[in-house]
């Protein structure tokens, strides 16, 4: 596969490749988009991966409204994870599609 991008290539054919392929195409992203950030509200990769969760099919806005009161009630990947499916549920509701992220979110963190 090549990507293309202002006239550079950047060839992903093998694995040896694929690592400086990648940081290629970060370093050119970074130079092209050099203030792009997002734009969830997080203090913790924890965080950041349940606010992603909960953005699909939603707005980071909207994410950005329910995840204090979430984040505030549950704290650690144990808490998630063992917290009552209808609390969680009930609290990320606004986001939509809240039964199947509830699944991914404790699903996700019980593997964490």
């Amino acid at each position: 596969m090549v990507l293309q991008e202002n006239q550079t290539e950047i060839e992903l054919s093998n694995e040896a490749n694929q690592r400086d392929s990648v940081m290629e195409l970060l370093r050119l992203l970074q130079e092209q988009h050099p203030d792009a950030r997002c734009q969830l509200e997080y203090d913790n990769p924890l965080q950041l991966m349940i606010a992603a969760i909960l953005t699909a099919q939603s707005t980071e806005r909207k994410v950005n409204q329910i995840t204090p009161l979430l984040f505030s009630r549950y704290e650690t990947a144990a808490e998630f994870a063992a917290a009552s499916r209808q609390d969680l549920e009930k609290l990320i509701r606004p986001t939509g599609f809240y039964r199947q992220k509830a699944r991914y979110i404790q699903g996700a963190c019980e593997i964490l």
